[in-house]
């Protein structure tokens, strides 16, 4: 009524009022449809698209209380059917599922161990069977050397039978031909009176019979010679055949007598350790023991206990002892191992911790001279502790030579006292360059490259420049090959490409290795060394080894 009246005031008062404008009379009509006016009409238009949004907000408001509610029912029933009842358990069983995603992440770096570790076995696995093929190898010799002496022995008794035998056949053909004459002069003289010759020739025939007899004696003798020799040889031979088995029974009986008490000596000691809380242990998916953390003295008791060698132990500790204790430390606790464990107690150096401990300097000093040429004092304790080793062992460890590849190239070149000398030696050590990659030394090639990049070299710009074109392409393709560009990609190809034997450069793993420096602690609550963080870091480096052995191996055409 207001509409159809033009009624403004009226209208906008009822709009105010929270008229619906949307509402229909009996005849189906709404207020718009009754407005004159422009001015109504367009309050109309304008409040009814206000209220339109406004019943939109509210649908939408609507819905997402609903989705709420609907994702709380769910909440709930997740939280009863996990047991949780208030917020406390929800934490818990936050805290549980990140933990289980630790365990799973741990899962994963632990397959990749186990890989590289696995690899590592087979390595092993492959050296214990050449060394237990030379062993039978030099078993079988020793076995046959004998053999062949008694079939020798053997031999030459036939021989001499057969020799004797043949000697004394004549004999007896010439006693048959004496007989024989005999009986034709016999038949000739019967009746002549000679009978001093046929004494004669008797007495000759009884000598020729009794000779006989002799000699059938003697060949029955050789007879009985040889059958006995035969007899001996099939005796020898079954004790040899005895005599293998019961060494192999022996030597298993040992071995597994030895083992058990080694193990049940280093079950007690670990149990020790763990009580004083010195060493928390895990067990990894084989069941073995395995060090999760320990004090830096422990340690090195485990890296020099004969009764318990690890060499996954040993690769890794030595990788990374320097990121919770230096190196004079670790000579130091490795010395106080000698002098307390070894020299008070054994004074001729020939227990089994002896040989460990020298097996483990030898492999300090044979993978990681850096450590000693580095420190002087370090180098003069080393030197100290090896005057009381035994002679061979002083020998063995005295025996390091570390090579200065790059200071001596660097000094070939810029020695040479002119222009054309510099040139000819430049060219001469990039065809050395060239054979060795021809023979995949990647690490010579990087040392070469070292040395033509050092700022000696590189500023030689009239030597390179006097250089023949052919020598300046190879200059400039060994550059690219060991650039450092995205992380060596050009190195790292060609070395996967390669065939063994090959000798890697070690410098393209390290930066595989950067990314583990930040993760976890590095010293546990209680001051345990967290040692598994190290034996993951250790484990990037294992594909580096495998390489490294590589440099042995020959590839089968």
């Amino acid at each position: 009524m207001a509409c159809g009246c033009s009624e403004y005031r009226a209208v906008e008062l009822l709009l105010n009022a929270d008229a619906n404008p949307f509402i229909r009379n009996y005849s189906g009509y709404r207020p718009i449809d009754y407005s004159k006016t422009q001015e109504i009409t367009d309050l109309l238009i304008d409040k009814m698209k206000l209220r339109a949004i406004q019943q939109q907000g509210n649908e939408s408001l609507y819905q997402l209380i609903e989705e709420k509610q609907i994702a709380l029912h769910k909440n709930n029933l997740l939280e009863s059917a996990a047991g949780i009842n208030d917020k406390a358990g929800g934490e818990s069983f936050l805290d549980q599922i990140q933990y289980l995603q630790d365990e799973n992440e741990q899962a994963a770096a632990t397959i990749s161990y186990l890989k590289m570790r696995i690899q590592v076995l087979e390595s092993t696995a492959l050296q214990q069977e050449e060394y237990s093929r030379k062993n039978l190898a030099n078993l079988t010799k020793q076995h046959t050397e004998q053999l062949q002496v008694i079939l020798k022995r053997n031999e030459e008794t036939e021989k001499a039978f057969l020799a004797y035998q043949k000697s004394h056949s004549d004999e007896l053909a010439e006693l048959n031909r004496l007989r024989t004459e005999v009986m034709t002069l016999k038949s000739k003289n019967k009746f002549s009176n000679e009978s001093s010759e046929e004494e004669q020739l008797q007495n000759t025939i009884e000598d020729l019979q009794k000779r006989l007899t002799e000699i059938s004696a003697e060949k029955l003798a050789l007879e009985e010679r040889v059958k006995l020799a035969e007899k001996l040889k099939s005796m020898v031979e079954e004790e040899n055949e005895q005599l293998r088995e019961d060494i192999q029974k022996i030597q298993s009986s040992m071995k597994t007598e030895m083992i058990n008490k080694i193990s049940s000596e280093r079950a007690a000691k670990d149990e020790q350790d763990e009580d004083s809380g010195a060493v928390i242990f895990v067990q990894d998916e084989s069941g073995n023991k395995q060090i999760k953390a320990a004090t830096p003295k422990k340690l090195v008791e485990r890296l020099t206990d004969y009764s318990s060698y690890d060499n996954q132990f040993l690769q890794a500790f030595m990788l990374t002892f320097r990121c919770f204790m230096t190196t004079n430390e670790l000579l130091e606790l490795i010395m106080n191992q000698y002098t307390k464990k070894v020299k008070e107690v054994n004074s001729n150096n020939q227990s089994p911790l002896y040989f460990r401990i020298v097996n483990t300097m030898k492999f300090w000093i044979d993978n990681y001279w850096d450590d000693f040429e580095n420190s002087k004092e370090l180098y003069d304790k080393l030197v100290s502790f090896i005057e009381n080793f035994d002679d061979v062992s002083k020998v063995t460890l005295k025996a390091i030579i570390k090579r200065k590849v790059v200071h001596w190239l660097v000094s070939e070149i810029v020695l040479q006292e002119n222009l054309k000398l510099r040139v000819n030696t430049l060219e001469r050590i990039l065809l050395f360059t060239q054979s060795l990659l021809k023979l995949n030394n990647f690490n010579g090639v990087k040392e070469v490259s070292a040395a033509l990049q050092s700022s000696s070299i590189y500023r030689l710009k009239k030597t390179k420049k006097a250089m023949a074109s052919k020598f300046l392409k190879l200059y400039d393709s060994i550059l690219k090959l060991v650039s450092n560009e995205l992380n060596f990609k050009n190195l790292r190809t060609k070395i996967h490409s390669a065939d063994p034997p090959l000798i890697p450069f070690p410098g393209i793993y390290q930066s595989d290795l950067v990314f583990l420096d930040s993760w976890g602690k590095n010293i546990l609550d209680g001051g345990l060394i967290n040692f598994i963080k190290y034996q993951k870091m250790a484990s990037y480096i294992l594909e580096f080894n495998i390489l490294l052995k590589l440099k042995n191996v020959k590839t089968l055409k």
